[in-house]
């Protein structure tokens, strides 16, 4: 596009796990970036995704710093037990890079495997975004909410996960949702796994599972 002169810019929605490298390119690409932090702590983000947050936050540092101009929002994902303790951390990370910097708050709509977890509130995402705004940001708001309550079963594979994740609940509760599919390697670590191409917790019709 640029050779034939257009003048379109390129938006990109990333998770931020990427080389270093790797995002200088995308910000050098893209005229608009959309960075997701899902998570702020290690035991939970690797729960999440199967891989270390440090990269993400490297990439974040980055991008306020190199890519200001470029960037659209940050944004978190708020599930319910297991992100929405992160939120205020992150939050705080964000405000030490540049309190301008937009944060949006997503409400989780279940979905895959975590079909029958419960979404937030109206009133726990308005709790979350007051919480941003102490920490520092300017420029906090939501969207969408889901409420639901957690499964039995999901809630007691979640004790017996707690050790694996150093007792951190969130994590445990992540987890559980991924243990429940099939999942074998507990902390997670999918690039590792020896089911990592063939993954059972990619399960799109979750109902099959019960």
């Amino acid at each position: 596009m640029r050779r034939q002169g257009l003048d379109l810019g390129i938006g990109i929605s990333t998770g931020g796990f990427a080389t270093a490298a790797t995002m200088a390119r995308i910000a050098d690409l893209c005229r608009v970036i959309t960075l997701e932090i899902k998570a702020w702590s290690d035991p939970v983000h690797r729960a999440l995704t199967g891989a270390p947050v440090a990269p993400v936050l490297r990439n974040a540092e980055y991008l306020a710093r190199e890519g200001r101009d470029r960037i659209r929002v940050f944004r978190t994902v708020v599930i319910p037990g297991m992100t929405d303790s992160e939120v205020g951390a992150i939050a705080t990370f964000i405000a030490s890079l540049d309190p301008g910097i937009p944060y949006r708050l997503i409400g989780f709509r279940p979905n895959n495997v975590l079909y029958y977890h419960p979404g937030p509130s109206a009133e726990e995402m308005d709790r979350l975004c007051a919480i941003s705004r102490e920490a520092g940001l300017e420029d906090v708001a939501w969207s969408g909410y889901y409420p639901e309550t957690v499964p039995d079963g999901i809630r007691a594979l979640a004790a017996r996960l707690a050790d694996a994740y150093g007792g951190d609940p969130a994590a445990a509760l992540t987890a559980a949702y991924a243990a429940a599919c099939g999942c074998p390697t507990h902390p997670r670590d999918c690039g590792a796994c020896p089911l990592r191409d063939n993954c059972p917790a990619t399960l799109r019709e979750p109902w099959r599972g019960r």
